[in-house]
């Protein structure tokens, strides 16, 4: 079964977060992981404003990918979509998300292998506006079918299940907690592939929570919040300690997974090459029965 790992990389309010992919880049680049690393076209664009240049090379390493433009700023995926129909929900979502697909193309030299969900802010148009982009998948797809992991919707490819550590973040920092979480995300890992399931995703994190107790999000742009970024409020730090702490455990939940029996490491870019880019013919009577 092959998982792939994904960070949401995503904070547009908390400078400092920005050390916190550089580092994780880093050190999965020297363990030869390659990550999902879904970023928001607005925190790649603030990258290159404050000249983070290292940030984007570390980034760069991985598998670069759209985690919307603007994320949980106003307004959401969801929200511009809400009084659409199809063509023009499709045509919105085109507007709304092509200059994501636009800066990260030009800012990581790439263009990105899939759009991730934010949350539950979609839309079913999403999927048609995303391929009409050239953008070949989707991946926190509200789309799926079976259990393979994988389905089409729309003409557009959509990996929808995946699993993360029980605790998040706040468990990877707190080593007592890890201990206990760890075996259980392995076990879950494990079924999935015992149940024939040909990829799964493990969400790795979200960065910024190694440094902050509190999404960025939460305190900014809840309740149809566009807080301005002068009155920005902050959230509580972790302190360096808990920070290396986290790291460590993050590198410990990657190399077990790898380990585990049946299972490979894979991109969303290289399941999106083995996936949508098979040939041949089928019989019209298998295709009456998968129908």
């Amino acid at each position: 079964m092959y998982v792939y790992v994904c960070f949401d990389i995503e904070d547009l309010v908390h400078p400092a977060s920005d050390d916190v992919p550089r580092d994780i880049g880093e050190m999965l680049a020297d363990d030869g992981i390659v990550a999902s690393m879904c970023v928001v076209g607005e925190k790649a664009r603030l990258w290159e404003q404050r000249g983070r240049g290292d940030v984007i090379t570390a980034v760069g390493q991985h598998d670069v990918s759209l985690h919307t433009n603007r994320h949980s700023m106003h307004p959401t995926p969801s929200e511009y979509l809400a009084d659409k129909g199809w063509n023009d929900g499709v045509a919105e979502a085109v507007r709304r998300e092509e200059p994501g697909a636009r800066d990260l193309t030009r800012i990581f030299g790439v263009y990105p292998s899939t759009w991730g969900t934010p949350g539950s802010s979609w839309g079913p148009q999403i999927a048609v506006a995303t391929q009409q982009l050239g953008i070949p998948s989707n991946i926190y797809s509200h789309a799926e079918a079976g259990t393979t992991g994988a389905c089409w919707f729309a003409g557009q490819l959509c990996y929808s299940d995946y699993v993360g550590l029980a605790g998040g973040e706040d468990a990877c920092c707190d080593d007592a907690e890890f201990e206990t979480a760890l075996p259980q995300l392995l076990q879950k890992i494990d079924e999935t592939r015992a149940k024939g399931a040909e990829c799964l995703g493990l969400f790795a994190a979200h960065p910024t929570r190694f440094r902050y107790t509190i999404f960025w999000d939460q305190l900014n742009f809840t309740k149809g919040q566009n807080t301005a970024p002068d009155a920005y409020r902050f959230a509580p730090g972790r302190d360096d300690g808990a920070y290396a702490v986290g790291l460590r455990n993050l590198r410990r939940m990657l190399h077990a997974v790898r380990e585990l029996k049946g299972v490979q490491l894979a991109s969303v870019r290289s399941l999106n090459r083995r996936f949508a880019l098979q040939t041949g013919t089928i019989a019209w009577r298998d295709l009456r029965c998968v129908a």
